[in-house]
């Protein structure tokens, strides 16, 4: 079997990825990562969630604090009501400059393409897979399949277990 699919094929499937939104795990909601038995799940939703948000912050001031000693050759010992003052502006920036962009994020999400892609052909995933049509079809009326593949995802061979359990 010849895993090349035809020049517009692959255009057409590339166009088609490039396409498929990104599914970001931080926009999961609580109620349903709550309710998963993985408590490696819920630790990732944290993580995306809080965590990660933390430490983002606490880098940043970090950075704010060694340059304010470093580079701009400030005194090392300030008093702490400075500090915080220091801390806050730096929050107050990255929260303004976050609030300035929701008009223009708001315009992304407005000006993107959702659910105007047609539906494959059975032709042309047949063409993608390396299956022929006709096998494809029994394929799909199939209630158990096992599909084998490789590391690189391209199919082997697949299987309707019903048939192999008659």
């Amino acid at each position: 079997m010849s895993t090349e699919l035809p020049g517009g094929s692959r255009r057409r499937l590339a166009q088609r990825r490039t396409e498929m939104p990104i599914i970001d795990g931080s926009r999961t909601p609580r109620g349903q990562v709550r309710n998963h038995p993985s408590a490696r799940v819920r630790w990732t939703h944290a993580w995306l969630r809080f965590v990660r948000p933390v430490v983002v912050a606490l880098f940043w001031l970090v950075i704010v604090r060694y340059a304010w000693t470093h580079f701009f050759g400030l005194p090392d010992e300030l008093p702490v009501w400075q500090q915080i003052a220091l801390y806050s502006a730096a929050i107050l920036v990255i929260v303004l400059g976050m609030l300035t962009l929701v008009p223009v994020r708001r315009r992304e999400l407005r000006d993107e393409r959702g659910g105007e892609t047609e539906p494959s052909t059975l032709h042309e995933i047949s063409q993608f897979a390396n299956v022929s049509e006709d096998e494809l079809a029994e394929l799909q009326q199939a209630q158990r399949l096992v599909v084998h593949h490789d590391d690189a995802g391209v199919l082997h061979r697949a299987e309707d277990t019903d048939k192999l359990l008659r």
